[in-house]
């Protein structure tokens, strides 16, 4: 009976073992399936993000020579403008701020405009320390013709101002004002010079 015993307790062991293995075997089969979906989606997600970080990147980049395009742009702009200004300042500003020191030139302003027919009387505004040469050439030039011109004097050291009373304006011939008068028909030639420097 022992034997039998015996027997029935191997055979009772084996079963639980193979029973063991077997329920073993479905336990590793699912974690590796388990483990195996896991990776694939964490695989998927890091794709996913890769994907979205490149496209991210690509954009931002995009954006970047965008703007930086846009910004040379305008510093070219800026810079052929500031040159633009210097070549005028070069080219007509130091004549122009002699023209308006110029005994020489204001008094030929003035016969011109009493040429053109300003009549009435009118008054002329000049640097203070120009008065004295410009009444006498004018004098010199006109004579009588200078009694409706009344010759005034102000503190600025260059320009005057040609003041008709009677129709209520004045004419200012300053550096400021000339050069403000004379820029919108220098800009073209400038801008043309620009072109063909740089096509």
């Amino acid at each position: 009976m022992e034997n039998t015993l015996e027997r029935m307790v191997d055979r009772i062991y084996r079963e639980g073992i193979s029973r063991a293995e077997d329920r073993a075997s479905q336990i590793i089969a699912a974690a590796e399936a388990r483990a195996a979906e896991i990776t694939g989606k964490a695989r998927n997600e890091a794709e996913e993000i890769l994907r979205q970080a490149r496209a991210e990147a690509d954009k931002l980049r995009k954006t970047v020579e965008s703007d930086l395009r846009l910004l040379s742009s305008r510093a070219l702009s800026q810079l052929k403008s500031g040159i633009s200004r210097l070549i005028t300042a070069r080219a007509v500003a130091q004549p122009l701020a002699d023209a308006v020191t110029d005994v020489t030139f204001i008094s030929d302003v003035i016969i011109e405009l009493l040429r053109a027919g300003i009549q009435g009387s009118f008054s002329l505004v000049v640097p203070e320390t120009l008065r004295e040469q410009i009444t006498a050439r004018l004098a010199s030039r006109l004579g009588s013709k200078l009694n409706g011109l009344e010759i005034k004097s102000h503190s600025a050291r260059s320009g005057f101002t040609v003041v008709q009373k009677d129709a209520g304006y004045e004419l200012e011939f300053s550096e400021a004002a000339l050069m403000e008068f004379l820029e919108p028909y220098l800009k073209p030639a400038i801008a043309s010079l620009f072109s063909d420097k740089n096509g």
